[in-house]
């Protein structure tokens, strides 16, 4: 198993995957690999215990994708957990594209600080923002010396996010996605409706689905 990964990939499974990142990227390293370097805008490692992993990663295509469906349009951004076994936050920022299908433009991969014990609570407006401002900086500006700048940011209700778009681009406009506002709705709905009593809850139960059609 070891011996396939390291001829066929490169990869040491033997070692802590971090460091293979680290080999990848670093220009003096023997396994050093052009191809991902290349699409891997910004990279930090962790050497100290208070520092944090981050690599951030776009592709040409994706780099494209972002002037085409982004630049003076809309972009989404969605956080997710527990991606791996290891204690790592990714934020995906996304386009959409002529046929209404979502397109990767930036991949935001980063480690929860020391001392966390939540992943998911492992982030903040400020460690957002720096990501954000280096994919900005890094696209820097298209053909008509345009700065790369989306008008629109949809996200779920997570202040920090939006907070973090505002900071990089203070005049976008901020939406919110209708999956998770409805999530939100029925989460508090339902624990106001466990409160009330057996002769009113069938009644505003019907009143509040009557609002959601409107």
């Amino acid at each position: 198993y070891r011996q396939h990964y390291r001829t066929n990939y490169g990869i040491d499974v033997s070692i802590p995957p971090e460091h293979n990142v680290d080999n990848w990227l670093d220009p003096s390293s023997a396994h050093y690999k052009k191809e991902i370097a290349a699409s891997v805008f910004h990279y930090t490692a962790r050497a100290e215990a208070n520092d944090r992993f981050q690599v951030c990663i776009a592709t040409p295509e994706m780099q494209n994708a972002a002037w085409k469906y982004c630049h003076s349009q809309q972009l989404i951004l969605d956080g997710t957990f527990g991606v791996c076994t290891s204690r790592l936050l990714l934020w995906i920022a996304m386009g959409v594209d002529h046929d209404h299908k979502g397109i990767p433009v930036a991949l935001f991969l980063f480690s929860a600080p020391s001392g966390t014990r939540a992943t998911h609570a492992g982030y903040d407006t400020a460690i957002l923002t720096s990501l954000l401002a280096e994919w900005k900086s890094w696209m820097g500006k298209d053909t008509a010396q345009e700065i790369f700048e989306p008008f629109v940011g949809m996200t779920d209700t997570d202040t920090k996010e939006r907070g973090a778009l505002l900071r990089v681009w203070p005049s976008m406009i901020l939406l919110l996605c209708k999956f998770h506002v409805r999530q939100c709705w029925k989460n508090k709905s339902d624990n106001l409706f466990n409160r009330l009593t057996a002769f009113w809850k069938p009644y505003l139960i019907n009143r509040a689905r009557r609002l959601e059609e409107v």
